[in-house]
């Protein structure tokens, strides 16, 4: 059992899903608990996309820690932790959009609409996280490897 697990986490598409997994789930739950605070003082609207944004923001540095340390096995830099959010920003533009339409046109609960979401964004995430986050031949140091 063991070793079938070792052989899974040497692939960078199992840690991906893995390492979105729990940061999926920790982002939701900090959604969760802000839409419930955000409806005790402002409309709706604005509680669901306010929620989504603050736990967005959360989201994207555990992302970049989860990324470069466990999924891409990158250093941590400067430069890749300023760049990271792009993958983020393509990825909340078309989160508030398609949240909006899931809630909005067809009736999705709140609470269930950003899994779907992110279900739907997940290939696109690992795309650009990986070409953002990938080592080039310039950066490279020892401890790096080039897997696929």
């Amino acid at each position: 059992m063991k070793s079938t697990i070792g052989s899974l986490l040497a692939y960078q598409q199992v840690r991906f899903v893995l390492a979105g997994a729990t940061n999926t789930a920790t982002t939701l739950v900090i959604f969760w608990l802000l839409r419930r605070l955000f409806d005790l003082y402002v409309g709706s609207v604005l509680a669901y996309q306010g929620a989504n944004a603050i736990a967005y923001i959360i989201g994207i540095v555990i992302s970049y820690m989860f990324n470069t340390q466990f999924v891409f096995r990158t250093p941590m830099t400067l430069r890749t932790f300023l760049r990271f959010p792009l993958v983020y920003v393509v990825q909340y533009l078309l989160s508030a959009s398609l949240l909006s339409v899931f809630i909005e046109l067809f009736g999705i609960p709140p609470d269930f609409a950003p899994i779907i979401v992110v279900i739907l964004l997940l290939p696109l995430t690992y795309i650009l996280s990986k070409i953002l986050l990938q080592v080039r031949p310039n950066e490279a140091t020892p401890n790096n490897s080039s897997e696929s």
